[in-house]
């Protein structure tokens, strides 16, 4: 092959590759759906065109939080770091709020983290919680200490494909036995929308149930691979176009419930992280759950008192 030859070649080649990449780079990060129908639809002309995410605003706190402790469990293999919390963290401690992270499983220790805490914050859980600790968040929010529960799907893959077969069922998972406490459960599966999204169709809006503290101010919220919430009283729905990846039904579901007076459960453990809470009205969203956080009277200040050292509870 000439050197002329070997020249047209590698510019095609080159031309090809980049043009791949192209394409590629357009359809944006995330999984693939397998939805029933057609699919190729999804990749071609306006489906592909998705809302451009507005990011600003920053999370503040009107409320006082002088003295308050809010304590965020990373004993269950389940924080974030605290440079994705940087946004709440920074906030609550320049209000006058201590943060602290649990680090021990241990009943006496956790019991001891709840009696020094006014608020304790879980973002899922890989493991699950004793029976004592189960015993001990309970007499906590029974005392008026404030819990926040933030979860997440299961993740699951079936012969190569990220959606499961129509109606398998994801395994308990391990804050079930926690949420159901609340009277709070969650779907399998996770949450998305094709017609309605911002920047990945895994990034489905949320809007007011009705009025409440915690979305004053809220006009709509963006939630990142969000479970659909069963039980409680529902503070945030999604659009009526979301479809749960394990039923293929669109409908709208409940995104955030809360439980009572001091219990909230959020469907998306990312929604006060650094990468999304400047997401439509995420801060503001977040604004107002630490005012939860930091609003609660414990009395007495010291509950809970169990440290009984029972094991893990069993499904």
């Amino acid at each position: 092959m000439s050197t002329a030859a070997r020249g047209v070649l590698f510019a095609g080649v080159l031309l090809a590759v980049v043009s791949g990449a192209v394409v590629v780079a357009d359809t944006g990060s995330g999984p693939t759906p397998a939805v029933d129908g057609e699919p190729e639809a999804v990749f071609t002309g306006e489906n592909m065109a998705a809302t451009v995410p507005t990011e600003d605003g920053s999370v503040s706190l009107s409320a006082d939080a002088s003295g308050k402790t809010i304590a965020i469990d990373a004993a269950h293999g389940n924080a974030p770091s605290r440079e994705q919390l940087a946004p709440v963290v920074s906030t609550l401690t320049e209000n006058g709020a201590e943060v602290t992270f649990t680090s021990s499983q241990r009943s006496g220790n956790f019991n001891a983290t709840l009696r020094n805490a006014d608020a304790f914050v879980v973002f899922g859980a890989d493991e699950r919680y004793t029976t004592g600790q189960l015993a001990a968040i309970e007499s906590f929010t029974d005392a008026g200490g404030r819990l926040l529960v933030l979860t997440e799907p299961e993740k699951q893959t079936f012969g190569g494909l990220f959606f499961p077969p129509r109606g398998e069922s994801a395994l308990e998972t391990p804050l079930t036995p926690l949420l159901s406490e609340y009277g709070v459960g969650v779907r399998d599966g996770y949450l998305f929308n094709m017609a309605d999204y911002d920047n990945n169709f895994v990034n489905v809006y949320g809007t007011p149930a009705g009025e409440s503290e915690l979305t004053a101010g809220v006009d709509e919220l963006v939630f990142h691979e969000s479970v659909a919430l069963v039980g409680g009283e529902s503070v945030v729905t999604s659009g009526d176009q979301t479809t749960l990846s394990t039923t293929r039904e669109s409908d709208t579901y409940g995104v955030v419930t809360r439980a009572g007076e001091n219990a909230v459960v959020v469907g998306d453990t990312s929604v006060l992280g650094s990468e999304f809470v400047q997401r439509s009205d995420n801060e503001v969203f977040t604004s107002n759950l630490l005012a939860y956080l930091v609003t609660g009277e414990k009395s007495p200040a010291d509950a809970p008192q169990p440290s009984d050292s029972a094991g893990p509870r069993r499904a």
